[in-house]
């Protein structure tokens, strides 16, 4: 008949128009038979880890390894002193503040509308070669021009955009265009990416006195995972994989939340708008509506307590329960293991929304419990109740406290994304 065949029910292996690829215009499928009436259930979930690890590739691609590859160079090369530690810090948190707030102007002066799905497409292939392109010079040329290093610096910056563009455009990209369960997999490659590079950095200096192998093969290494990001990034674009069905006529009525969101955008019209109408349409970029205000609000104060608070006492706050005082053995130990524990806890968080994605309740429920974590940490960090925290009991209690907020962090960021992408009431535009 011509008629294209209905395979909706395969959307979650990489959506329609993978599978349609497959299939003939007669309607026949050109795979074989477990492509058509009931989907073989082993290829079924071949498809599903093949789709995951494509994406899980881009993660690791566009993720941390530009900017921790540059931080464990200066822990593990003896060259460079501890002044180079508090020159990166700096130079990344000054460019990281001028990129936030380049990106804040973006969303108020830009146009309405999205992007193209191409544009945005090669916004991200962009992100994923510059991570490339970084991590391979600085493996040929990190040292030229020593003591200034030139490149060192310039590679900083470049890193630290890369990183942040992450968040600023791939996950929101992944999450409207692509479906709320696919950002899972890219947060949880960015995240491993930060992993990989603190096991690998260990490697090459187990003892922190000798280096076993040379920092370029470990930067060449790091290239090469960012490299089958980008592979992975292109074919995902030419197969289509995942990609959302555009929504047409019915689909595309106004829903009650939308409905809820242009009340409250939207103001009198008047010839001479007022103070706070035009305070509202500058800042209508970041419009969130009511039924995401949770998910959103939740995703931002859990990145908020792990990477903003929590990662600024963690180290004070191991050191104090030490009963020997703050620069004991004891209080290195926790210090080291904690922080082992954490960033082994964001990935796996990240993949746990894959595998046990929850309610609105629980996600609620989840968030009070990082909070009182965070809290925790805080008390031990100022010197409360410390002769509780110098027993080895509470030692352990620090050590649980830090791995399990940096867990829920991973999951609870990550299940904000997929509320947001799967809120099926709302358009493009506003998800």
């Amino acid at each position: 008949s011509g008629e294209q065949p209905d395979v909706s029910e395969f959307d979650h292996l990489g959506g329609a128009p993978l599978l349609r690829l497959a299939m003939s215009s007669k309607g026949r499928c050109t795979l074989g038979a477990s492509c058509c009436g009931k989907f073989d259930q082993q290829t079924a979930w071949l498809r599903h880890v093949g789709v995951y690890m494509a994406f899980f590739l881009v993660g690791a691609g566009a993720g941390w390894f530009p900017v921790d590859a540059i931080f464990n160079l200066i822990l593990n090369e003896p060259e460079l002193g501890s002044e180079w530690f508090g020159t990166m810090c700096s130079t990344l948190g000054g460019v990281g503040i001028a990129q936030s707030i380049a990106f804040f102007l973006y969303r108020v002066m830009r146009t309405p509308g999205l992007l193209s799905v191409w544009v945005e497409q090669c916004r991200v292939a962009a992100v994923i070669s510059a991570a490339v392109i970084l991590l391979f010079v600085l493996s040929v040329a990190w040292s030229v021009d020593a003591p200034h290093y030139p490149v060192m610096i310039g590679a900083a910056v470049l890193a630290v955009l890369v990183t942040n563009s992450t968040y600023f455009f791939i996950f929101p990209f992944i999450a409207v265009q692509y479906g709320g369960w696919l950002v899972a997999p890219v947060r949880t490659g960015s995240d491993v990416a930060s992993l990989v590079t603190a096991l690998l950095g260990e490697a090459q200096n187990p003892s922190g006195s000798r280096i076993v192998f040379p920092s370029s093969y470990l930067l060449q290494g790091y290239g090469g995972f960012a490299v089958l990001g980008l592979g992975a990034w292109l074919t995902i674009v030419q197969l289509r994989i995942g990609l959302r069905e555009k929504r047409t006529g019915s689909d595309l009525e106004s829903t009650a939340c939308e409905d809820d969101l242009e009340t409250s955008t939207s103001g009198v019209a008047t010839s001479a708008p007022s103070t706070q109408q035009r305070i509202r349409k500058a800042l209508n970029g970041f419009a969130c509506p009511r039924c995401l205000f949770t998910p959103v609000l939740i995703g931002t104060t859990c990145d908020v307590l792990q990477w903003g608070i929590m990662a600024a006492v963690s180290d004070i706050g191991a050191q104090m329960t030490d009963p020997a005082g703050c620069n004991g053995m004891r209080g290195r130990w926790v210090a080291r293991t904690s922080f082992t524990a954490n960033r082994i806890a964001v990935p796996l968080g990240s993949f746990a929304s894959t595998l046990a994605p929850c309610s609105r309740r629980v996600f609620k429920a989840l968030s009070i419990v990082q909070v009182m974590g965070t809290l925790a940490m805080i008390s031990a960090s100022v010197g409360f109740f410390r002769s509780a925290w110098t027993t080895f009991a509470g030692q352990i209690a620090y050590i649980v406290c830090y791995c399990g907020t940096g867990g829920l962090e991973g999951y609870l960021l990550t299940m904000s994304y997929r509320f947001v992408g799967e809120e099926s009431d709302l358009s493009e535009e506003l998800r």
